[in-house]
């Protein structure tokens, strides 16, 4: 009976210690359980915030478009208004000052809205071979409303070279970037468009001449919604930069910046080059 008793004693012994284990284990398990859950609560609500930070920042951005633009249809119908008392006949001038500021107005939520469909697509870019130079040419004749505070200088210098390139989604790149040339350079600056060449890639430069890239902001400008200077007077949503960079990658390219503070930028988008059997095809 002793033995039998000591036998039994110690079965016990296991079999509540086996029970603390499972309950420690549990009790291991419910905490990871939480933290895990803790972590995905809380990288959900920092998204949350970033989200609507970023609408809020849209809202503000759209506000002033708004402003800016309505300011400048106000102000030319009072002297459409004034001129025509007085017999002055400049009514095709105040029409194209205002249509250009529903262009600028148009052409921001356009913007906006292909960034949306560029991110949230899950397609890949239709690449086919395209001749630059031509291409190039006939793009940037079609850029008047973009440029007409600017004049614009072209260089083509790799002549009959082509890339491939989804002509649709390179159009949007290169608008971007003309658009961001001439929005930080001072009327009447230049901007220069040059074709680049390297073993394997083709690139399109867009050169300007205005106030530069402070060296701490390099980093930023390709993210979504940011801009140097939020409240200043230069029109934009900060989505440009990240638009063309997203289009480099869908071509399997790069996208490159120079910047010296009072002289300019320089932004490259390199494609690849077409392979020959392509390029003749194309031909």
């Amino acid at each position: 009976m002793l033995l039998l008793a000591l036998a039994l004693a110690d079965q016990v012994r296991e079999a509540r210690q086996a029970a603390v284990d499972v309950l420690r284990s549990s009790e291991i398990k419910l905490e990871r359980m939480i933290e895990e859950r803790t972590q995905q609560l809380t990288l959900a609500l920092n998204q949350e915030k970033i989200l609507l930070g970023q609408y809020m920042r849209f809202g503000a951005l759209i506000s002033h478009e708004f402003r800016n633009a309505l300011g400048v249809i106000n102000s030319q119908l009072s002297l459409l208004g004034k001129e025509d008392k007085k017999g002055i006949p400049q009514t095709a001038k105040r029409i194209s000052i205002m249509a250009g500021a529903c262009k600028r107005l148009t052409a921001m939520f356009d913007n906006w809205l292909r960034h949306n469909q560029i991110r949230q697509s899950l397609q890949q870019a239709d690449l086919k071979p395209l001749a630059l130079n031509p291409w190039l040419i006939q793009l940037l004749a079609g850029q008047n409303h973009v440029t007409e505070d600017h004049s614009v200088e072209f260089d083509g210098k790799v002549v009959a070279a082509q890339v491939l390139a989804d002509a649709s989604l390179l159009e949007l790149a290169v608008i971007n970037l003309l658009d961001n040339a001439c929005k930080y350079s001072q009327p009447g600056k230049s901007v220069r468009i040059e074709c680049r060449e390297q073993p394997d890639w083709l690139g399109v430069a867009v050169i300007d001449q205005g106030i530069g890239i402070e060296p701490e902001h390099m980093m930023n400008i390709f993210k979504e919604y940011f801009r140097v200077a939020p409240e200043g007077s230069i029109r934009g949503m900060g989505l440009g930069l990240a638009m063309v960079q997203h289009v480099a990658f869908l071509h399997g390219g790069r996208l490159d910046v120079e910047s010296v503070i009072g002289k300019g930028s320089t932004f490259c988008l390199w494609l690849r080059k077409a392979e020959r059997g392509n390029d003749e095809q194309a031909r």
